[in-house]
């Protein structure tokens, strides 16, 4: 198995880890939930912020160490773009139409589900990667519009 997948696996477990069995995780869902309830709760929220802000850098640090380890220089454009593909995936798995919190563990199946689909269209070479890109919004934009129409109608 390729170390990236093994970083990721480990990432993703450490991440389920930390948000279900911890103190810290409880707090972060309870100020991703509702910051001023949080703030009215006696959370010190900044604090909880930073710590999220800065266990984001070292795993985007962690993942830009992977990618020039991989390609074999660090190419400051490596990574253009990735963003849509991240934020497309955190919400195709973290929808959820039970009304649960989204986890580390629904995000990744988001980016399985994903990582699967463009590689099938890469193997397959039937869609150019332009159009890849247009359809990874196409992805996000009707994933949000169903789950905006699932929560008016439960709302």
């Amino acid at each position: 198995m390729p170390v990236p997948v093994l970083v990721l696996f480990g990432a993703f477990a450490v991440a389920g880890l930390v948000l279900g069995r911890t103190r810290f995780g409880r707090h972060v869902y309870a100020v991703g939930d509702n910051d001023e309830a949080a703030r009215l709760l006696g959370l010190n929220v900044a604090r909880v912020r930073v710590g999220v802000y800065a266990v984001s850098g070292a795993l985007a640090g962690l993942a830009g160490a992977v990618l020039a380890a991989r390609v074999g220089v660090g190419q400051p454009t490596a990574g253009l773009g990735w963003e849509l593909g991240a934020i497309t995936a955190f919400v195709l798995g973290a929808t959820s139409l039970g009304g649960r919190p989204a986890g580390a563990g629904s995000t990744l199946v988001g980016v399985l589900l994903l990582a699967v689909l463009f590689n099938a269209f890469n193997l397959e070479g039937s869609i150019g990667s332009y159009w890849q890109w247009v359809l990874r919004g196409a992805i996000l934009i009707a994933v949000v519009a169903l789950q905006n129409r699932v929560g008016r109608v439960r709302g």
